[in-house]
């Protein structure tokens, strides 16, 4: 597995965007952190490998290829 700490840095981001936006495709999480995160340059498939670890930790969930925030119980 890559080291992909570098995105720990757009976390606040996806999370903001799931809080705001709901529940988003992988491709619109991509194009959006392009639009909005300073500096933001990754590959739409390094993103995915970041989000399949946060899905692995619970910090998100996905269904039906949206991802969103984990419902709190």
């Amino acid at each position: 597995i890559p080291n992909l700490d570098r995105f720990e840095v757009f976390l606040p981001f996806v999370k903001a965007m799931l809080t705001n936006l709901g529940a988003l495709p992988l491709d619109r999480i991509h194009g959006m952190l392009g639009m909005f995160a300073p500096d933001y340059k990754e590959p739409i498939i390094e993103l995915g490998k970041y989000l399949a670890g946060m899905l692995d930790r619970c910090e998100i969930a996905m269904v039906d290829g949206l991802y969103s925030l984990p419902k709190v119980s």
